[in-house]
């Protein structure tokens, strides 16, 4: 079960990283399909909403970001404006004990935590887990705080260098023949 969960956080985690920009306030609004402005308005009630359209895989998603309380959020919606994923920021009173505790342990207990909470939302039903940012790694533990994923930044540029070089081989190989 844990696996599945695993594979909809790396899907959702992947449409996240294409699209375009739209904001709510631009003419391109008319882009946007109704049902999920509606349903951005509804969860951001009324403050100032950006969208983004997003495509991965032949499909179409839309990213929508808004502030409210001091808080970020974050949503991702499909064409018809369901609901798929919720991240907002929350403040480390609002994460279970256990998480925080995992989270100290494996960041350090010196480490200042930027926490946000994300709920997948799946046919099965909805799932929490928690993002805890050092700002030198960020790992997502779910709500036993046990960890899901571990996310180091610096990683993240050694493997964007690495899939480079990989199409640079493929390019020699090509020059072989």
């Amino acid at each position: 079960m844990v696996r599945i969960w695993i594979a909809c956080l790396a899907l959702v985690l992947s449409v996240m990283a294409v699209g375009g920009f739209i904001s709510a306030d631009s003419e391109a609004v008319a882009e946007i399909p109704a049902q999920v402005t509606d349903t951005v308005k509804k969860l951001a009630g009324d403050a100032k909403f950006e969208v983004e359209k997003k495509t991965s895989k032949k499909k179409t998603f839309y990213v929508a970001e808004w502030k409210s309380d001091d808080s970020e959020h974050e949503v991702l919606l499909d064409g018809d404006g369901k609901l798929l994923r919720e991240e907002q920021g929350v403040k480390a009173e609002a994460v279970p004990a256990k998480v925080r505790e995992s989270a100290a342990k494996l960041l350090g207990a010196e480490a200042t935590i930027k926490w946000d909470k994300i709920t997948i939302h799946a046919e099965g039903g909805a799932k929490v887990v928690y993002d805890a940012d050092s700002g030198k790694k960020e790992i997502t533990l779910n709500e036993a705080g046990i960890l899901v994923d571990d996310d180091d930044d610096d990683e993240d540029e050694d493997d964007e260098d690495e899939d480079d070089d990989d199409e640079d081989d493929d390019d020699e190989d090509d020059d072989d023949d």
